[in-house]
């Protein structure tokens, strides 16, 4: 009895007894063979089992297993019609279970027993790369280093089921362009503009850098894309109406477009405001990023009389689309007189940090130094110039 069954690119040609078939791809043809094994007849495995299906009958899950790469063997049970596929080859029926009406096949490659492939082996070997986590099993990932000034070209690589890695080579490459110093040494023509840097300090991850006063002394900036904003707000509470507000000179606030940072470490410059909007009404300090003041509790008792009144001083830190989020174990501190915190929220993925705030003249800052870390899958938003460099 012959089977003749067609899928895509390939053809199957089946004989009941031993189910010799050839596979036709492309011009590649390869000769296999599907065992019976006596030694399994009217028992089963419960180990490894890659599928389970049903109604199929016994040609129909020999298909099955043979149309699929990591299918080695099946147990086809005649009476329920159920076709169990596996990924691996089973000698030993010891640990088997009784199960009447069924019969055990196996791929053949040539006289010799297929093998599954559980793991893609060492990588292979490149000059500069150390591997340090990870095992070589199927869906299993391997991380690694890259020795000198190198920088890793993935997050890490991935053994897959057809028993290959997703990246066999490049696993380092060469950076130079670190800084905004970098670009300009590459060529004088680097003129002030948006460009691709790879900070060390970010192990490796590129962001959008803003290079600044490109013809004199290089400054960074990170180009911000939703509103940033810190006020200093003066405004008294009424004694009568302690959420009413009279309006006194004093006020200041600044949005920023951009913050300058210090790319050896990442932190940001809070008191930078070249390319901020700022306005105040006297001579009173411009808010400084990330902080503000209040000053709302004149002639009024304190805490009660406005504990659900909206607080005046706010600050908004929202770096969605630059790939950075302020470090999540930041912290802010009240100062100043009778400082009142009405609430500090940040979102969930680290991108907006959002705090309102008053008191007698009480402020809300930053408890140390801003750093920014590096979302290695977050959104970049905007373009990069690419840099004149001749030498690269």
């Amino acid at each position: 009895m012959v089977l003749h069954h067609l899928l895509p690119g390939m053809i199957y040609m089946f004989f009941l007894r031993g189910l010799l078939f050839m596979e036709v791809a492309g011009e590649t043809t390869v000769f296999m063979g599907l065992e019976k094994s006596t030694a399994f007849e009217d028992k089963i495995m419960m180990l490894d089992i890659s599928s389970s299906l049903t109604t199929l009958t016994q040609n129909e899950c020999a298909l099955t297993c043979v149309s699929l790469s990591l299918c080695l063997s099946f147990f086809y049970k005649r009476n329920s019609q159920l076709c169990q596929l596996h990924d691996l080859v089973f000698t030993d029926p010891s640990s088997s279970l009784v199960s009447v009406n069924t019969s055990y096949f196996y791929i053949t490659h040539g006289n010799s027993v297929l093998q599954p492939i559980k793991s893609c082996g060492e990588p292979p070997a490149e000059p500069n790369v150390t591997w340090v986590t990870g095992t070589n099993a199927f869906g299993s990932t391997r991380q690694f280093t890259c020795t000198g000034t190198l920088l890793p070209t993935a997050y890490f690589i991935e053994c897959m089921a057809s028993g290959i890695w997703t990246q066999t080579s490049g696993y380092c490459r060469d950076v130079t362009l670190e800084n905004c110093e970098d670009v300009q040494m590459c060529s004088s023509t680097n003129l002030d503009g948006t460009y691709l840097l790879y900070p060390p300090v970010l192990g490796g991850h590129g962001v959008n850098i803003y290079c600044h006063n490109m013809a004199t002394v290089p400054q960074a900036y990170v180009t911000l894309f939703e509103e940033n904003m810190s006020r200093n707000d003066y405004s008294k509470r009424t004694n009568s109406a302690p959420c009413q507000f009279i309006d006194r000179n004093g006020d200041a606030s600044a949005i920023f477009d951009k913050i300058l940072v210090n790319l050896a470490d990442m932190s940001v410059v809070l008191d930078d405001f070249t390319f901020s909007t700022t306005c105040r009404e006297t001579t009173r300090p411009i808010p400084r990023y990330g902080e503000a003041l209040s000053c709302s509790f004149d002639n009024i008792k304190y805490p009660t009389s406005m504990s659900n009144c909206p607080a005046p001083g706010v600050f908004v830190i929202n770096t969605n689309g630059t790939r950075l989020i302020v470090d999540p174990n930041l912290t802010w501190k009240t100062g100043g007189y009778a400082p009142r915190l009405e609430y500090i929220e940040r979102s969930s993925d680290g991108y907006i940090i959002h705090a309102a705030f008053d008191g007698w003249c009480g402020s809300y800052k930053p408890s140390n130094t801003m750093y920014l870390h590096v979302d290695p899958y977050g959104e970049q938003r905007g373009t990069a110039s690419t840099p004149i460099c001749p030498d690269l």
